[in-house]
C-alpha cells in the first residue's frame, strides 16, 4: 500500500510482516521510532533508534542520505510528517511502518526465526582451543569493522575471518595485506553461511546499532560463542542475552576475546551448548507464536 505525502512523490508503507522479513533477511536499514522518550520506555520494537518528533528536525542534517529508513510512531501521523521532512532534505529510501496504531489492539511480540537448516544440521563442537574469529555482515562504518581490524592486530595468534561486502571493502582488502591472521572471505552466499559459521569459534558483531542481529542468533544456534554490542536488539530477549558476551560502550573488544580465549575448555563448551539451546528455544517459541497468531479467528497487529 502506498500513501502520498506530497504532490509529486509516493512512498511505500511497510506492514509488520514485511518489517519482520527485512529483519530476518538481515536487510541493511535503520528503524526510527519518532515517538517521545516516555512512550519509547513503555514499549518499542527491538533495535529501533529513538528520534523524538519534537527534536528530530534539528538532527536530520546529521543522518546519512543514502541509508534506508523505516519510520514509525503510535498512529502514523508523526511518522508521516517526519518522512515528508526527510524527503524534502533529499533522503531517497523512506518507508512508513503501517499498522503500528497500538491503541485498543492486541499486541504480540514475536522473535526472529531461523532457517530449518540452522537447527536441523548437527552442530560441530568448538575447537579445544580458540582459533577462529568471524565477523559476518555489511562492511560499513556503523558495524565498527575497524574494531575487528584492531583486534586482529592485537591478537596475532588467532585467525580473524571477515565475510561481507559494502563501502569499506577496499579498506578491508588493504588491511588484510598487513596482517597474516586476517582473512577476507568476500560476500558469502546464503547457502554457504552455515558452513562459514561452523568453521568459527567466536562470532563478533560490534555494531554501533543493530536492529536485531540475525547473524548473532544464527551463530548461537550453531553453538558459537557470540559477542554483540549493547546496541544490538537481540539482547532485549533475556533468554538469549544470558548466553551472549556483551560489548559495552568504550569497552575493548580485544579484551573480551582474550577473556573468552582464556576460559577453561569445559566452560567454553558449556557456553556453546547453552547458546545453541537458547537459540533453538527462541526459534520454537517464535514459530509457535506465529502459528497461534495466524490461526486466530481475528488477526490483529
Amino acid at each position: 500500500m502506498e500513501k502520498k505525502f506530497n504532490d509529486d512523490k509516493q512512498f511505500s508503507n511497510l506492514d509488520v510482516f514485511a518489517l519482520n522479513r527485512m529483519i530476518t533477511e538481515r536487510d541493511n536499514f535503520i528503524l526510527l521510532d519518532v515517538r517521545e522518550p516516555e512512550e519509547f520506555e513503555i514499549c518499542h520494537i527491538g533495535g529501533s533508534i529513538l528520534a523524538p518528533y519534537s527534536e528530530i528536525k534539528d538532527h536530520l542534517k546529521d543522518f546519512d542520505l543514502n541509508r534506508v529508513y523505516v519510520v514509525y510512531c503510535k498512529e502514523g501521523d508523526r511518522s508521516t510528517k517526519v518522512i515528508s521532512m526527510m524527503d524534502q532534505l533529499g533522503f531517497q529510501n523512506l518507508y512508513n511502518l503501517d499498522g503500528v496504531n497500538i491503541k485498543n489492539k492486541k499486541i504480540k511480540i514475536i522473535g526472529t526465526t531461523l532457517s530449518n537448516k540452522f537447527v536441523e544440521k548437527p552442530i560441530k563442537t568448538l575447537n579445544k582451543k580458540t582459533k577462529n574469529i568471524l565477523f559476518i555482515g555489511r562492511l560499513s562504518p556503523e558495524k565498527n569493522i575497524d574494531e575487528v581490524v584492531k583486534a586482529a592486530k592485537e591478537i596475532d595468534h588467532l585467525n580473524f575471518f571477515i565475510a561481507g561486502d559494502g563501502p569499506l571493502r577496499e579498506y578491508i582488502l588493504k588491511e588484510e595485506k598487513k596482517y597474516k591472521n586476517m582473512i577476507y572471505l568476500g560476500w558469502v552466499q546464503r547457502e554457504n553461511i552455515i558452513e562459514t559459521i561452523d568453521k568459527a569459534d567466536i562470532i563478533i558483531l560490534p555494531s554501533s546499532f543493530e536492529t536485531f542481529g540475525t547473524a548473532a542468533l544464527e551463530g548461537m544456534s550453531r553453538g558459537k560463542l557470540v559477542i554483540v554490542s549493547e546496541e544490538t536488539g537481540i539482547i532485549e530477549w533475556p533468554n538469549l542475552k544470558n548466553n551472549l558476551f556483551i560489548l559495552k560502550k568504550n569497552e575493548n573488544i580485544s579484551e573480551i576475546i582474550k577473556n573468552i580465549d582464556n576460559l577453561p575448555e569445559n566452560i567454553q563448551q558449556e557456553k556453546s551448548i547453552n547458546a545453541a539451546i537458547s537459540a533453538k528455544s527462541h526459534n520454537n517459541t517464535a514459530i509457535n507464536t506465529w502459528l497461534e497468531l495466524l490461526t486466530e479467528k481475528k488477526l490483529t497487529v
